[in-house]
């Protein structure tokens, strides 16, 4: 498991480079505009004050923002996001993999949630595949996205099988077998209830024990990236 921890990828946060390639992008235009202003009034005055408007900037400042407030926000309800990167990952994962050992009695409601929202759920544990299976068919997970008596580099090679896929990634994990495929994961999200590893390894803890503040995550996420994403110049 150490062995698989130290293979981890570094990565990094685009959350800043959304506004910062829209504000590069409202460069030209602002300084078109300031000397369509001037040609057509011949007011250096009214140029320059269009210019010092200066929208990319602002477009700029608006991101971090966004991201400090919707993480202040979080973090009121429970909910610890520890980077832009694992906000902006949250919201654009299709697949949850949940450890067994990570399900609460309010597992069913949470995978129902996240359907909702156009999630894929499955279920992966190093338990028997019996005992794995009948805990599936209570949250209404197939048997095809059941995966049981996995080894923490088999945990690992299911995630990368699903990244090559052209998956994004989420991994709930609970313990020490986890923590490699969460953090090769595209986000990695633990309970407060969890191992300490599990917890220093996740990028999102719910810090309030409840896999339904998981739901009310993603909603969070997306809500503060989908402005960022709509606006990207092609």
């Amino acid at each position: 498991a150490v062995a698989l921890l130290q293979a981890a990828p570094e990565t990094d946060t685009r959350i800043s480079n959304y506004a910062r390639m829209v504000g590069n992008w409202a460069v030209v235009p602002t300084l078109l505009v300031g000397g369509a202003v001037y040609a057509a009034t011949g007011s250096l005055v009214r140029a320059t004050g269009i210019i010092n408007l200066d929208l990319g900037t602002g477009m700029r400042v608006s991101s971090p923002l966004a991201y400090f407030v919707t993480r202040r926000r979080a973090t009121k309800l429970g909910i610890q996001i520890r980077s832009g990167r694992a906000m902006e990952m949250l919201a654009a994962a299709d697949t949850v993999l949940f450890d067994q050992m990570a399900l609460r009695n309010d597992a069913r409601g949470v995978i129902d949630g996240l359907r909702g929202l156009g999630l894929e759920t499955r279920l992966l544990s190093g338990a028997n595949q019996d005992a794995v299976q009948v805990t599936a068919a209570s949250l209404g997970i197939p048997s095809e996205h059941v995966l049981a008596g996995l080894s923490p580099q088999q945990k690992l090679e299911a995630v990368q099988a699903l990244q090559a896929d052209g998956h994004r990634v989420a991994v709930v994990g609970d313990g020490i077998d986890d923590v490699a495929a969460m953090m090769h994961a595209d986000v990695a999200i633990a309970l407060g209830s969890a191992g300490v590893l599990a917890r220093e390894s996740a990028d999102i803890l719910l810090l309030n024990d409840r896999l339904a503040d998981l739901p009310v995550a993603v909603e969070l996420a997306r809500h503060t990236l989908r402005g960022w994403q709509t606006a990207r110049p092609a």
